[in-house]
């Protein structure tokens, strides 16, 4: 199953260049293709889940979800948002859903 790049990366926006499918609602997914001077804590060609952040989105900045299920802010430049087939989509959810729902006071 190849995933695809989403089309359009780059879209400039009130919030300055962020990458367009970062703003849109709900779910997203995200590769590092930057993890210079954080290489402890990113991994390159990694698929991270990003959620919604309207004050980080306009830092041009994302949230995303490691593998502990904790969610931390990077510069958005460092990631490139891509589109998964909804078996990876329901795949990566199911194993980050219980911290984003403690996140939001579920």
């Amino acid at each position: 199953m190849a995933l695809s790049l989403a089309p359009a990366l780059m879209k400039d926006s009130r919030a300055g260049n962020i990458p367009g499918r970062l703003r849109v609602r709900g779910w997203r997914f995200a590769v590092c293709v930057d993890n210079e001077s954080y290489e402890v804590s990113l991994e390159r060609n990694k698929i991270y889940v990003v959620l919604r952040d309207k004050i980080a989105e306009s830092d041009v900045d994302i949230r995303v979800v490691d593998e502990s299920g904790d969610d931390y802010l990077f510069s958005a430049d460092r990631f490139v948002p891509i589109d998964v087939p909804p078996r990876v989509k329901a795949l990566l959810l199911k194993t980050r859903q219980p911290a984003a729902r403690k996140r939001r006071g579920r």
